[in-house]
């Protein structure tokens, strides 16, 4: 197995694994309690686009998976698509350090989930640097 598909498969993994998390939101965040402090139609605009988000986050681990599975990722196309992600996940690591801060009980969330946003932006950036630039 090659260092691509190594990265993609991690990177698939770990995407979809973070979309099965965000399936238990709902009822980890108590959103049924919360949803009844805020007005019916912003408590639905969340819920549906916390839907859509975890749809997109398990429908691009099945990608990476797919793009390793095939050999895919010298495609320009998938290549454009594995750039797409990467860039979400870099944009959500650089929320993580500059909307949420590390603070008491919390500190180790926000390190854990650094670097695993930063281990996601790799793994989907990797495949399309190695290609471009190192091939």
């Amino acid at each position: 197995m090659s260092a691509i598909e190594i990265s993609l498969y991690g990177a698939g993994t770990l995407t979809v694994l973070l979309g099965i998390f965000h399936v238990f939101f709902y009822r980890l965040f108590r959103w049924k309690r919360e949803f009844q402090k805020i007005s019916v139609v912003n408590a639905r605009l969340f819920y549906t686009i916390h839907l859509a988000l975890t749809l997109f986050i398990l429908c691009a681990g099945l990608f990476a998976f797919a793009a390793a599975f095939e050999a895919g990722y010298r495609v320009h196309a998938v290549q454009f698509a594995l750039v797409g992600i990467s860039l979400v996940w870099l944009w959500r690591l650089v929320w993580q350090l500059v909307y949420f801060r590390a603070r008491g009980r919390y500190a180790f969330l926000h390190h854990a989930l650094t670097a695993y946003f930063a281990l996601l932006f790799l793994g989907y950036a990797y495949p399309v640097f190695r290609v471009q630039f190192l091939s």
